[in-house]
C-alpha cells in the first residue's frame, strides 16, 4: 500500500505498488488480499503507466476488508492482487464514436480510468459520464471530474442525486 486517502467520508482512495510489472486495462478489476487472506474485488481507476494502482474503496457497513482499508491498514502494509480480469476498458478505433459512461457509487472507479484512457489515446468524440449517488455527499472526484469537463470540449460530467439537492 502506497497511500490510503478520503475522498469522501465514506469513500477511500487506495494507491497500491506491485513489485513485478503489472499489466492490466483501466477499467479491469483486480482482487485484493489481505495477509489473513480475506480478499474483495476493486476495479481499476488508474492508468497502466501511472505510478500506482488506484481503487477507490466504499466503506461497506460491517465491511471486513473496507474496515480494515478505513481503520487499521496503512502505507507500506502488504497486500497481495490477483488479476486483472473484466472486460469493461476502452478500445480504441473509432474515435468519433460517443461513448456514454453511467454507474452509482464507487462504479465510477472504472468509469473513471475508462474516460482518462480515451481521452490520452485521443478520443475526440463525445465522451458523457454520469455518476449516480442517492446524496449530494455520496458523490466524490467532482473536482477532478469537472477540471476534466473544462479542459476537453467532448467531455460532460454530469453529478446525479436522488434527494438532496445541488450537486
Amino acid at each position: 500500500i502506497v497511500s490510503l486517502d478520503l475522498l469522501s467520508p465514506t469513500v477511500l482512495r487506495a494507491r497500491l505498488r506491485t513489485q513485478e510489472p503489472f499489466a492490466y486495462r483501466a477499467g479491469q478489476y483486480v482482487v485484493l488480499r489481505r495477509p489473513d487472506g480475506l480478499a474483495r474485488s476493486y476495479s481499476l481507476a488508474s492508468l497502466p503507466e501511472e505510478s500506482a494502482l488506484e481503487l477507490h474503496i466504499r466503506r461497506a457497513p460491517f465491511g471486513k476488508m473496507s474496515g480494515w482499508l478505513f481503520e487499521q491498514a496503512a502505507a507500506n502494509d502488504k497486500v497481495a492482487l490477483r488479476g486483472p480480469a473484466g472486460d469493461c476498458f476502452y478500445t480504441a478505433g473509432n474515435a468519433q464514436q460517443p461513448l456514454l459512461l453511467a454507474g452509482t457509487g464507487t462504479g465510477l472507479a472504472p468509469l473513471a480510468g475508462i474516460l482518462k484512457d480515451a481521452l490520452q489515446q485521443g478520443h475526440n468524440g463525445p465522451i458523457h459520464l454520469f455518476h449516480g449517488a442517492m446524496r449530494p455527499e455520496g458523490l466524490y472526484l467532482r473536482e477532478e471530474l469537472r477540471a476534466l469537463s473544462d479542459r476537453h470540449a467532448n467531455v460532460t460530467y454530469t453529478p446525479v442525486v436522488m434527494e438532496g439537492g445541488e450537486t
